[in-house]
C-alpha cells in the first residue's frame, strides 16, 4: 500500500470526517483521501472522465484492498443511489459547483443521503469565482437550502447594465466562516518540485494578418453572409482566426528540444494546426478531447506531443514526463487555467519545468490574459481587445 509523506500525513491530523481537500495540485489529494477514508465501507467515487479512463482511482483502490466504484460527472445522473452504506469521494468537485446543473443536482442527492456516512471532495480550484462558487457546498452542508436562498441572503446584484453582474455579498465574513469550517488547504512547497520557469511568447500579426483581423472586427460579417451579431460569435472568431498565427511559436519551441510537449488549446481550428506542426516534426501524438482519448500509460519511448482541450484534458491527469507545457491559446476560464499549470508540475517531477504562454499582441489575448493574471474568468460582456 502507497505510504504517505510526513507533511501529508500532518495535514490529515485532526480533519472532520467531512470536508474539502483544496490542496494544490500535484500534492497527493487522491493518496490523501483514501487514508482519510472511513474504514471498511466501499467508496464510490466521482471523477472527471479523463480521471476516469486514467484507471488511476482503480489502481489505487487495488492499492488499498478497497471496494469502489467510479463514474464520471457526466454518468451521475442515471446513477442511482446505493442502498448500503457508502463513501461519497468527488474528484475536482468544482466541477459540481453550479447547484441546477443535472450533475450537481445528483452529487447533492447522492451527499445527502442518510447512507452517505463521509464526504470527501477534492480540488484545488473549489471556487474559482469566489462565494458565488459556494451555492452547491452550502446546500450539501446545510447552510442554505438552495440557490435561491443563498442568492436572496449573500449576494448583491446589479442589473443596471442591461444583465446581471455580483457586485459583492451580504455577511462576507460569515460566508468566509462557513468555507473555512469545511475546505482546507496545502501547498506545493513541501513538494521541493524542480524550477518552474514561465516564457511569454509574443507574437506580432503582419501586415496583411492584422488587416484581416481588423476587418473581422469591425465589420462583423464572414465571407459566407454569417453575422458575428452577438459577443460570443465575435470572440470565438477572432480567437479562432488567430489559431494559426501562433503555429511559428510552435516550431520555434519543437526547434529547440527533444522533450515530450503538452499542448493546451481550446478551439478545433487550432488542434488542427497542432497536429500539422506533429506530423512535420515526426513527434508522437497523444491527446486528450472531445475527439479522442489516448494517452500513454508510462513515458513514451520518442519525442511525443500531447494534445489537451482545456475542457478534458486539463484536470485530473498526471503527465509529468513531459517537462514542458505550451498554452497555445489562453483558456476563457482562471480554473481550468491554473488546473492545466499542475498537469505536469506536480509531485513526481525531476525536471526543470517551462511554461509557455502564447500570446498574439493587439488582439483578443491581451484581454484575457489580463483576466486570468487578476484571477478572473473572461466573459463576453468584456472588451474584446485594445487592437
Amino acid at each position: 500500500m502507497l505510504k504517505l509523506y510526513s507533511w501529508q500525513a500532518e495535514y490529515l491530523k485532526d480533519l472532520p470526517d467531512n470536508l474539502i481537500m483544496t490542496a494544490d495540485t500535484g500534492t497527493g489529494k487522491t493518496i490523501m483521501a483514501m487514508y482519510h477514508a472511513l474504514s471498511d465501507l466501499p467508496i464510490l467515487v466521482i471523477a472527471p472522465p479523463a480521471k476516469v479512463n486514467s484507471q488511476d482511482w482503480q489502481q489505487i483502490a487495488t492499492d488499498f484492498d478497497r471496494a469502489m466504484t467510479v463514474v464520471s460527472f457526466g454518468m451521475v445522473a442515471t446513477r442511482p443511489t446505493p442502498t448500503i452504506p457508502y463513501i461519497l469521494v468527488v474528484d475536482e468537485i468544482h466541477y459540481a459547483k453550479s447547484s441546477t446543473a443535472q450533475r450537481s443536482r445528483a452529487i447533492i442527492r447522492l451527499a445527502t443521503n442518510e447512507n452517505c456516512k463521509q464526504l470527501i471532495g477534492l480540488s484545488a480550484t473549489a471556487i474559482p469565482n469566489g462565494y458565488i462558487d459556494l451555492q452547491t457546498y452550502g446546500i450539501i452542508f446545510g447552510w442554505w437550502r438552495n440557490k435561491t436562498e443563498f442568492i436572496r441572503n449573500h449576494v448583491l446584484i446589479d442589473r443596471s447594465r442591461g444583465y446581471p453582474r455580483i457586485i459583492g455579498y451580504s455577511g462576507e465574513d460569515k460566508l468566509k466562516q462557513l468555507w473555512q469550517s469545511v475546505a482546507f488547504g496545502l501547498d506545493k512547497s513541501h513538494l521541493h518540485l524542480p524550477d518552474l520557469i514561465n516564457i511569454t511568447t509574443t507574437i506580432n500579426l503582419n501586415q496583411k494578418q492584422r488587416n484581416e483581423y481588423k476587418v473581422l472586427k469591425t465589420e462583423r460579417i464572414l465571407d459566407d453572409g454569417t453575422l458575428l451579431d452577438t459577443p460570443s460569435k465575435l470572440h470565438a472568431t477572432l480567437r479562432q482566426y488567430l489559431s494559426t498565427t501562433r503555429v511559428q511559436a510552435l516550431e520555434a519551441v519543437l526547434d529547440d528540444t527533444a522533450e515530450h510537449v503538452l499542448v493546451f488549446y481550446q478551439y478545433n481550428a487550432s488542434r488542427e494546426a497542432i497536429l500539422s506542426v506533429a506530423a512535420k516534426y515526426k513527434r508522437e501524438v497523444y491527446e486528450q478531447s472531445g475527439h479522442a482519448s489516448n494517452l500513454p500509460t508510462g513515458t513514451p519511448k520518442k519525442p511525443s506531443i500531447t494534445l489537451l482541450q482545456y475542457q478534458s484534458g486539463s484536470v485530473g491527469l498526471n503527465l509529468q514526463y513531459a517537462p514542458i507545457s505550451i498554452f497555445y491559446e489562453p483558456s476563457y476560464s482562471w480554473m481550468d487555467t491554473e488546473q492545466a499549470k499542475g498537469r505536469n508540475y506536480r509531485g513526481g517531477q525531476d525536471k526543470i519545468v517551462r511554461h509557455y504562454w502564447f500570446k498574439v499582441d493587439k488582439t483578443i489575448d491581451t484581454a484575457v490574459y489580463k483576466c486570468l493574471e487578476n484571477k478572473q474568468d473572461f466573459n463576453d460582456n468584456m472588451e474584446a481587445d485594445n487592437g
